[in-house]
């Protein structure tokens, strides 16, 4: 997933205000920055096992944000 900006936005930011579960699978390795910047109702974020890194800002704004799910990697 690629870098945001707030003056370039997430293709699904126009979902921002109605946007309350995010589930990111296991194919994504990184959350790029910005990439939920104030999505206001989301309540909900799960990643993967394979997200190695979320980038700058990317939940900025999220005030309800309430669960945070980063599972914890697994031993070598």
């Amino acid at each position: 997933m690629p870098d945001y900006s707030p003056e370039n936005p997430a293709p699904w930011a126009k979902y921002k205000d109605k946007t309350t579960k995010v589930l990111v699978k296991n194919s994504i390795s990184y959350v790029g920055s910005y990439s939920f910047y104030n999505h206001v109702e989301l309540v909900y974020a799960a990643f993967a096992e394979s997200v190695k890194e979320i980038g700058e800002h990317a939940f900025d704004g999220c005030i309800k944000l309430q669960y945070f799910y980063y599972p914890t990697p697994k031993p070598p």
